[in-house]
């Protein structure tokens, strides 16, 4: 049997239990199949828990904008700041200032946010 929980803010969301009907574990081919797919069901959950964002999208600089695309397409804060040119530290900073600005506490939520601000025409990034 294996369990996934999500959680937001420590409140559990959902509960997925997965049970082999025969007595052997998991494959590690399952286990990577099912680790593949949470990044998905995290944004999923984010998406329909989040708020919907305010009208006028908050003042994010264009580095900031440009940040917050590459932590929604997955990037890691090493691989950010490989692709900015930039320190790791750097775009750790910058994500805290974009949470921040955005009232969002993970990347699952900022993913979510940014994907309903590009698919509001009523929201025009600046």
């Amino acid at each position: 049997m294996l369990q996934i929980c999500a959680r937001l803010r420590g409140r559990l969301l959902v509960r997925f239990v997965l049970t082999r009907y025969d007595a052997h574990p998991f494959r590690p081919r399952d286990l990577e199949k099912i680790l593949d797919v949470l990044p998905t069901l995290e944004v999923s959950l984010a998406a329909g828990l989040s708020p919907t964002p305010k009208v006028e999208p908050p003042d994010l600089t264009p580095r900031e904008w440009e940040v917050a695309h590459l932590a929604t397409k997955g990037l890691t804060t090493p691989e950010i700041a490989a692709v900015l040119g930039t320190s790791r530290h750097t775009v750790r900073n910058q994500l805290a200032r974009i949470y921040q600005k955005l009232e969002v506490g993970s990347r699952a939520e900022l993913a979510a946010f940014v994907t309903a601000v590009e698919a509001s025409p009523a929201l025009v990034q600046r």
